[in-house]
């Protein structure tokens, strides 16, 4: 014996005599074999999936570090800025918005 699933001598949908509950022992032992395939299959791409992850991400640092070398960032200081001392060309600001009364009718 090999342990491995032997159908019956008539195939799965047949009737030769076989009782339904060893007909859906079968059936049910057939798919179990196509989910465990399955399986094995999905579990294959999510491990080479997850190795592609992490070589994107390696790259993708090692990019960043190349452009970051090459074009350095220069941080300048920041000068505060007193806002009260601004001078704003009078001239070209729109004139203020006055409310309008609005006459209720009752």
């Amino acid at each position: 014996m090999s342990g491995e699933l032997t159908p019956p001598p008539g195939g799965y949908g047949s009737n030769t005599g076989t009782c339904e509950g060893l007909r859906l022992m079968y059936q049910n032992l057939s798919t179990l074999s196509e989910l465990r395939q399955r399986q094995e299959a999905l579990m294959d791409n999510i491990l080479t999936m997850h190795q592609e992850m992490r070589v994107f991400k390696d790259r993708m640092i090692s990019e960043v570090d190349a452009v970051l070398a090459r074009t350095p960032c220069l941080i300048r200081e920041r000068t505060k800025v007193d806002l009260d001392e601004v001078e704003i060309e009078q001239e070209n600001l729109p004139p203020p918005l006055v409310p309008t009364p609005i006459n209720r009718v009752s």
